[in-house]
């Protein structure tokens, strides 16, 4: 049976404060990027497009991402500078890159565990990205922690943002107790499947859960503007680390991430480990995924949990579902900082 402790800030604070301050990264600190005045993101998928959205007002924003233009049209600067990317500069990163001895661990687009392999690969890309710059230049540098959206934001210069999320401007009618859900994915972030256990773990929950109204939000593989509108009238999301949890979060709908896998390695590449998923992510540490991790959303994994994150269960799952588990589809804890 499920049980849950409800926490007050100031034990989340507590919690937090003792996990972040035993993590620590080979990143460094530096000054904001405030000449930058273009932006892009080398990955194409629908949630590296989402997390250009905010950006949009400020900045010009370069991507070949197909789900670009759809995107734009619910956003308030659809005019702004936003134009297909250029994929001379991205050949010539790459083209560095293989030249250099990396090691297997090493990957070009996340966190390495080596601090020589890490000032190496940094060296290269800074100098690639002198007048060009791509989401992946800002990630290899210590900007305090938190959201992807967010680690952007502070190394653009930009004004704190305390919640992390897309702009889709969209209007809502939502539908009590009216359930999307997403359990499939074929990014990289979801080449880790359910098992069928867990797989009927679920759907035997969704049978017990008759006062909610689950649709499958996999009819809507191909179809961003259906998506985005049914989203709009769901009071509730339940799924994978994918595009349609980021359209979620940013239409403000309540949240419930089921987490499905454990690190590969350092970089954190294939999901997150139970004992690594804090958040908010109030200081920088070698754990990739939590990037992508919004703090507002609820989180159960698969595979263990911690103080904030329970076990994914029927009983876990229908506790969520009534604002049990943390952050109780509360914002009260964003503005927590690592002191």
């Amino acid at each position: 049976m499920f049980t849950s402790s409800r926490y007050t800030k100031e034990e989340v604070k507590t919690i937090l404060t003792s996990f972040y301050e035993k993590q620590k990264t080979h990143k460094h600190k530096v000054a904001p990027f405030v000449g930058d005045q273009i932006i892009s993101n080398d990955c194409e998928g629908l949630g590296d497009t989402v997390i250009l959205t905010p950006f949009t007002e400020s900045k010009t924003i370069y991507s070949s991402a197909p789900y670009l233009s759809g995107l734009m049209q619910y956003n308030d600067f659809p005019s702004s500078g936003v134009k297909v990317r250029d994929t001379e500069i991205f050949d010539q990163v790459y083209s560095h890159l293989k030249d250099i001895d990396l090691g297997p661990e090493a990957r070009a687009h996340a966190a390495v565990p080596s601090e020589e392999v890490f000032r190496l690969v940094e060296s290269v890309l800074i100098d690639v990205y002198k007048v060009y710059s791509c989401v992946l230049k800002y990630l290899m540098f210590d900007w305090g922690g938190g959201h992807r959206i967010q680690l952007i934001a502070r190394a653009l210069g930009l004004p704190e943002i305390t919640k992390p999320k897309g702009v889709l401007n969209c209007q809502k009618a939502i539908v009590k107790n009216r359930v999307g859900y997403h359990m499939e994915g074929a990014g990289r972030r979801e080449s880790i499947p359910f098992s069928q256990q867990t797989l009927k773990l679920f759907n035997d929950s969704v049978e017990s859960l008759e006062e909610y109204d689950f649709h499958n939000l996999a009819l809507f593989r191909n179809d961003l503007d259906g998506l985005i509108n049914f989203l709009a009238t769901c009071e509730y999301f339940i799924g994978i680390n994918s595009g349609p949890m980021h359209i979620a979060a940013a239409l403000d709908v309540k949240s419930i991430v089921i987490v499905n896998g454990r690190p590969k390695d350092a970089t954190g590449d294939h999901g997150s480990d139970p004992a690594l998923l804090y958040l908010p992510k109030i200081k920088e540490m070698e754990a990739f995924e939590l990037d992508w991790l919004y703090p507002q959303n609820t989180h159960l994994h698969i595979e263990g949990c911690n103080e904030l994150v329970p076990l994914f269960s029927k009983d876990s799952l229908k506790a969520a579902l009534k604002g049990n588990v943390y952050p109780y589809f509360k914002d009260d804890f964003l503005d927590i900082t690592y002191e």
